[in-house]
This record gives structure tokens, C-alpha cells and sequence, in this order.
């Protein structure tokens, strides 16, 4: 469950992606149980989308950041308010 105020590393930002048509909404977690941590890192499934159409960050604060035309097979670091700050093809 996610509370109503600032967390540290993005905890309970909520992502909705929509490539090829279809949405699909993710929320980043911390932990799942005693002496547990979830990866922070979401995954989203394009299909034979090539991109994503758009990315939609909802972040505890109430601020939204959206992303648009994000090619497939990235890896994408975003910061809340600047925008993406790292991106490199996986496996590299």
C-alpha cells in the first residue's frame, strides 16, 4: 500500500504505457516482505510495437511527467520533473 506523501526512489509511482493501442499501467514497489525488496525497475511488454506511444508518470506528489515516441528494448531512468536522464539499449 502506498501512502499519500513524498517517497525516496520513486516508491509508488504509478506508469501507464500505451504502444500498438493497448495500455498497460505498472506501479513501482519497495518491499514485499521481512528482509525483502521488489526490483524498482518496471517491464512492459510491447508486443511488435517497435516504441511506445506515450508513458505517463504519476508520482506520489500528485505530479505528472509524460514521455512520448520511447523506442522498444530501452532501459529508461526518469527523474521526477527533469524528465528521462539515462537511457541505453539492454545489454549494454
Amino acid at each position: 500500500m502506498c501512502r499519500q506523501q513524498v517517497q525516496p526512489l520513486g516508491h509508488c509511482t504509478r506508469v501507464r504505457l500505451t504502444a500498438g493501442g493497448r495500455t498497460q499501467i505498472d506501479e513501482v514497489m519497495s518491499g514485499s516482505s521481512y528482509y525483502s525488496q521488489n526490483d524498482f525497475r518496471l517491464h512492459f511488454g510491447l508486443g511488435a510495437a517497435v516504441k511506445a506511444d506515450t508513458v505517463e508518470l504519476i508520482w506520489p506528489s500528485g505530479t505528472k511527467d509524460m514521455l512520448r515516441d520511447l523506442p522498444a528494448n530501452r532501459l529508461v531512468v526518469v527523474e521526477e520533473g527533469r524528465g528521462i536522464t539515462n537511457g541505453s539499449t539492454t545489454g549494454q
